[in-house]
């Protein structure tokens, strides 16, 4: 048997909890706004049952249809609040459950964040509100671990491009799980930080030194010889290995190169001096001489062959007058 309850014409009961939208409803009035929610339930109920019941008459249903079909009202209101009071405590199995994953997530958290974890039954309010309360924390917490990775990440990543550079063994932990302390990163960046001065002074001095060398060798009209040589000048200065063995023989180099270069400086000097008395004795212009002087300076091989040459040509030049004065 089946039982429509197709809602009348009447007017609705006037709500308890009507009030303008911009108002809010302090708490002694949402306590009373309830229990005349109930009252105005109960009443709307009793309404509704002596209409039926009025219904039932005028068709002409005797007792036991009535009391039959005031069952089925009876089981249809009872089915409906059954689900709801069902859903409800869905609702709150959910909270729960999920009260207990957020603290094994929130237990997680603190160990290895290395904070103390406050039990959220030790705090005052409502299962929602502790609830929300502790997935707030678990939030902050996985936030807080979040940034400690990324900035262990970050030391891990730049530490391991000094290292290679300086031909370092790596210090900082890689490849582990668990979360690093604040003071751990500090300590952690203070020693990339050193590496980084250090790295950088390195690499200054390599590339003042390379660049000596370059000038040395444009000096003696030379390059590189081997292939150390040959990865010391045209490397890029992130390719540069900085060890001291890297610094060390390339001042060597340039040691060997200023040494020839001193060497070369001492005969270019002799055959300058050399030219001076043949000018005199020659009678060169001072012009001649400047404009000589001015496309003849540094020790390089061709300025030393061209003062030779010159020498030559002027010691030529003296014994062609001797010969023809005798």
């Amino acid at each position: 048997m089946s039982l429509s309850l197709t809602p009348g014409k009447a007017s609705p009961a006037k709500s308890p909890l009507r009030k303008s939208p911009a108002q809010k409803l302090t708490l002694p009035e949402l306590s009373r706004a309830r229990t005349g929610l109930r009252t105005a339930l109960g009443k709307c109920l009793e309404a509704a049952m002596n209409r039926l019941d009025n219904i039932w008459t005028d068709i002409g249903f005797g007792e036991e249809e009535k009391c039959s079909r005031t069952k089925i009202v009876f089981e249809h209101m009872q089915s409906l609040l059954d689900d709801m009071a069902t859903e409800e405590e869905q609702c709150r199995t959910k909270l729960r459950d999920s009260m207990q994953e957020n603290l094994r997530d929130y237990a997680k958290y603190c160990a290895e964040l290395k904070v103390d974890m406050v039990h959220p039954d030790e705090q005052e309010g409502t299962l929602l509100e502790r609830e929300q309360c502790l997935r707030t924390r678990c939030g902050d917490l996985a936030k807080e671990r979040h940034a400690r990775i990324k900035r262990l990440k970050a030391s891990v990543a730049l530490e391991e491009q000094l290292c290679s550079s300086l031909c370092r063994p790596r210090t900082l932990p890689t490849g582990t799980s668990g979360c690093p302390t604040l003071q751990q990163l500090d300590e952690w960046e203070n020693t990339v930080g050193e590496l980084a001065k250090e790295q950088k002074r390195r690499l200054k001095d390599l590339v003042d030194t390379r660049k000596r060398l370059e000038g040395l060798w444009s000096e003696l009209e030379i390059g590189p010889s081997n292939e150390f040589e040959e990865e010391l000048v045209s490397a890029s200065t992130a390719k540069l290995q900085l060890t001291d063995s890297t610094q060390s023989r390339a001042e060597h180099l340039c040691a060997e190169c200023e040494f020839r270069v001193s060497e070369r400086n001492q005969v270019a000097d002799n055959l300058r001096n050399r030219l001076v008395p043949l000018w005199d004795r020659l009678q060169v212009t001072e012009t001649d001489r400047e404009e000589f002087v001015a496309n003849h300076r540094g020790c390089k091989t061709s300025t030393i062959q061209s003062l030779q040459k010159e020498v030559d040509r002027l010691e030529e030049i003296r014994l062609q007058n001797i010969g023809t004065f005798i």
